[in-house]
């Protein structure tokens, strides 16, 4: 097992879905690999994502409209990643890194609330003979416990990783190119779903603020994306702004569908231009 370094702002820059995503991208920042590439299929239209959550009342911990990045980083000879069922920690010495399923009663108990998904997993960052440290990327935290404590909170299921090596030019192509017939091919339209549902409303707004944040991140390796910045604010903003209807349960549907419509025409115009950017840019007609 190899020691990461415990810098919690570092999730600051990263865009997951999960914690599985969130601990991959914090290994792969630590140690200076290109991950932005491989946010390269995290394109789904806005249409798609409120569809999902509004009219086919899906959930966000589960939410699959794109594929998952340790699968691209797997399929592209990023990493290796294996799940084990085992009774006891132990480290495998053929793996660098472990992520440790904790029981949902001790995550419920040390943070006071319960994890987005009951299989909810944790990062070892570092061990001697009496005591392991891990991180959680939800909260933020990182904690040191003994080994008989860790014991008790582990949940008997550990997902192994090995670096295998930084993301190389051609599948880097290879990326750019998937992203180019991704936006091309979607259909930049918007729709009119009935919104009676805030928690559903959140999650679609949720997994958008993170994949145009993986889109703006993802295509200023190419084009300057600046124009993109007070998209992004507004996102931030429409977020917050569900959340306290939520949290004050004070939901004002009919303000949730303007703003919906208005995030809609906001989006679309954002796609044009990135279209028309990496048009410019790669020669291509997208």
């Amino acid at each position: 097992m190899r020691n990461i370094d415990i810098d919690l702002d570092r999730f600051n820059s990263l865009y997951s879905l999960s914690c599985v995503e969130s601990y991959m991208l914090y290994i792969l920042d630590a140690n200076q690999y290109h991950f932005q590439h491989l946010y390269a299929q995290s394109y789904a239209g806005i249409a798609e994502i409120l569809q999902y959550f509004l009219w086919d009342k899906k959930v966000y911990a589960y939410y699959d409209g794109v594929p998952r990045l340790q699968r691209t980083a797997i399929a592209h000879g990023v990493l290796a990643m294996q799940t084990v069922q085992c009774s006891d920690i132990c480290t495998d010495p053929d793996y660098d890194f472990f992520m440790l399923k904790l029981h949902p009663e001790y995550i419920k108990k040390t943070y006071g609330a319960a994890a987005w998904r009951d299989d909810h997993y944790v990062l070892l960052t570092g061990y001697d003979d009496r005591h392991r440290t891990y991180i959680n990327d939800s909260p933020r935290d990182y904690r040191t416990l003994t080994c008989g404590e860790l014991e008790q909170a582990y949940a008997g299921s550990m997902i192994k990783l090995k670096l295998l090596g930084d993301l190389s030019d051609r599948s880097a192509d290879l990326l750019l190119e998937d992203f180019l017939t991704r936006i091309r091919d979607s259909l930049n339209t918007d729709v009119i779903i009935p919104i009676e549902d805030g928690i559903a409303a959140r999650d679609a707004l949720a997994v958008l603020r993170i994949l145009r944040r993986r889109m703006y991140v993802y295509c200023t390796q190419y084009i300057s994306c600046d124009f993109m910045k007070a998209y992004l604010r507004k996102l931030d903003k429409c977020f917050s702004a569900i959340e306290y209807m939520r949290l004050r349960r004070s939901m004002d549907f009919s303000k949730l569908a303007e703003m919906f419509q208005m995030v809609q025409h906001q989006d679309m115009e954002i796609l044009d231009i990135i279209k028309r950017k990496m048009g410019e840019q790669y020669g291509q007609n997208i």
